[in-house]
């Protein structure tokens, strides 16, 4: 699909990033993650499969006279390749969702080992190129002239590694590419960084009075398991959204799990969703 395309632009590419992560922002030690939490699995599997309300680009494309087409649809994984290599081969690519590996040096003929399936994994040299297969992917819901025929988008997500989320959070991207809107992150609240020494960090997005929120919703449990999102201050680039907003993002399976703290496998955490302020 080229550049120019027809009927309203439907803007930079919405991106949502998902990260477990402990209470000091470990997300990795000695090139593993440092826990297994199989609710924390579910939850990623359940919200990275998710089709949420597409309904204000309905609207926008149907107004310039563009309806939705009678087309398969999948949400989008984005990774890096040391992300797509810590995978499992049994599992990868992730069933149900078109996979897009960002990778300088792999290879096609790599990434489409026998048995992956090839029409919905697909190898991007870089960030931008990556949203540029995807956003092709997006008209592609739509009856737009010349729009591919290949499956079509319906969210995109962040999935890591470290770079890519270091890149998502602080770049500033061009106008109409993309844009970091919300971050579904697991808070592992109980104590790991103590346990396991991290050297993978994801970069600090919280106020140091939304670190001090979190680290008392630590100390309160298990005496105390529910949470609440405060009013978080116009200034703080990212706010936490109430658990009502969040369960619009995920099905109706996992919202029983938000508004609390978990035990997940002896562990403590808290499922959020972070939105970037508008301002």
């Amino acid at each position: 699909m080229s550049a120019a395309r027809p009927g309203p632009s439907l803007g930079a590419l919405p991106l949502t990033a998902v990260v477990a992560v402990s209470l000091g922002n470990g997300i990795g030690a000695n090139g593993t993650l440092p826990w297994r939490l199989p609710k924390d699995m579910a939850y990623f599997r359940a919200a990275t499969l998710h089709i949420a309300d597409l309904s204000r680009e309905d609207a926008r494309m149907r107004a310039a006279g563009y309806e939705r087409r009678a087309t398969p649809m999948k949400n989008a994984v984005i990774m890096g390749r040391h992300t797509w290599d810590s995978i499992p081969p049994r599992f990868r690519p992730l069933k149900g969702r078109i996979n897009v590996v960002i990778s300088t040096t792999m290879s096609l003929s790599e990434l489409h080992a026998p048995g992956v399936e090839q029409d919905d994994t697909l190898l991007a040299r870089s960030l931008d190129e990556a949203v540029q297969l995807l956003q092709e992917r997006r008209y592609a819901r739509y009856n737009v002239p010349g729009a591919s025929t290949a499956t079509a988008l319906g969210r995109a997500f962040v999935i890591g590694g470290a770079q890519l989320y270091r890149t998502t959070l602080t770049q500033r991207p061009a106008p109409d590419t993309w844009a970091l809107d919300h971050m579904l992150v697991t808070r592992i609240l109980s104590p790991v960084d103590e346990k396991m020494p991290m050297d993978v960090f994801l970069e600090e997005f919280r106020s140091p009075t939304q670190r001090a929120r979190d680290e008392a919703t630590a100390r309160a449990w298990p005496k105390n398991s529910l949470t609440e999102a405060d009013t978080d201050s116009e200034a703080d680039p990212w706010h936490l959204v109430t658990k009502e907003e969040h369960a619009t993002l995920v099905p109706p399976a996992q919202a029983e799990l938000l508004g609390r703290v978990v035990d997940d496998q002896g562990l403590a955490i808290h499922f959020q969703c972070w939105r970037r302020s508008r301002s």
